[in-house]
């Protein structure tokens, strides 16, 4: 009996895991980055969002009442800086898990990202139509 396959499929296994160790490393650095980066674009967009006034438009579009009745804090700004900000670190896991060739969850990932605007776009229609009725 033969030890060769063996050992074949052993150097074979450790092999792919030598390649996917920098893969891993890799995908890492770049969630970290993207978390800085997500961070970053949300204190931005608050704070621009907060001088910008956006906060009483919302007020008076009865999109801070509708965030109060859902339990959320009322502070549009912080609300819409923090879904772009989650929308950011999604499209970086996205890339992560491209990197690490994990292909079903980079699919399911680029449909809920695919998802996002279309969900916004229906939102802004309902509550234009809520303002027009």
């Amino acid at each position: 009996m033969s030890i060769q396959p063996v050992i074949d499929s052993l150097s074979k296994t450790l092999l792919e895991i030598a390649s996917f160790v920098p893969r891993l490393i890799n995908s890492l650095l770049l969630l970290a980055i993207g978390y800085v980066i997500s961070l970053l674009v949300r204190w931005g967009l608050r704070f621009f969002l907060d001088h910008l006034g956006v906060q009483q438009l919302g007020e008076r579009l009865g999109f801070a009442a509708f965030l109060r009745r859902l339990g959320l804090s009322p502070s549009v700004p912080r609300f819409l800086a923090n879904a772009v900000f989650f929308f950011l670190l999604l499209s970086f896991f996205t890339s992560a898990a491209r990197l690490l060739e994990f292909i079903s969850l980079v699919d399911f990932l680029d449909a809920i990202l695919h998802f996002v605007p279309r969900a916004i776009s229906a939102a802004l229609l309902v509550l234009l139509g809520g303002l027009g009725a």
